[in-house]
């Protein structure tokens, strides 16, 4: 092979590689990273054209949630058969499976968020109790907990019982 055939493959392959996104690959295509907010490597940004092209179309499809009232899109992205959902303003999971780099994620209980990410402030949101997690001064995500985590004056239970069932970024 001559030199201008290997410098063509080379620009092909990083073409490539920009215009179909990195898939994940290994234990990244389940990683919930809360500093860059994606999770499987989804972001809110990504387009559905990009995540059909990046995880293939069957493992990518348009539904609906239904948000006060009112139906909202959403794209539902399967990897290995785990799904994360893309929503219009964040991505969530309720899979055990998506793990931060700490071992964190759905099924893990609040006081392990806590002991990683610190304290947490109390919320609700759309369809349930919602805990939000502040990291520095700009980042923030929330974790969807049970009635069961609040006690009857609806305070904050911080023990081990209190398991996190959705991480949203």
């Amino acid at each position: 092979m001559n030199w201008r055939m290997a410098a063509i493959l080379v620009c092909f392959a990083s073409v490539t590689s920009l215009v179909h996104g990195a898939s994940p690959s290994g234990a990244d295509r389940f990683l919930i990273n809360v500093e860059a907010k994606s999770i499987g490597s989804v972001t809110v940004n990504d387009s559905e054209p990009l995540l059909r092209k990046r995880f293939g179309a069957a493992n990518v499809t348009k539904a609906t949630e239904n948000l006060e009232g009112d139906s909202s899109p959403i794209v539902v992205v399967s990897i290995d058969g785990h799904k994360l959902v893309k929503h219009w303003n964040h991505v969530s999971t309720a899979d055990t499976t998506f793990k931060t780099k700490d071992g964190l994620g759905p099924g893990s209980s609040l006081a392990a968020f806590e002991r990683v990410y610190g304290p947490a402030s109390r919320g609700e949101g759309e369809g349930g109790w919602y805990v939000t997690f502040s990291i520095g001064k700009s980042t923030e995500f929330q974790v969807r907990v049970g009635d069961e985590c609040f006690d009857k004056q609806l305070n904050l239970k911080r023990d081990s019982e209190c398991i996190v069932k959705e991480i949203l970024l």
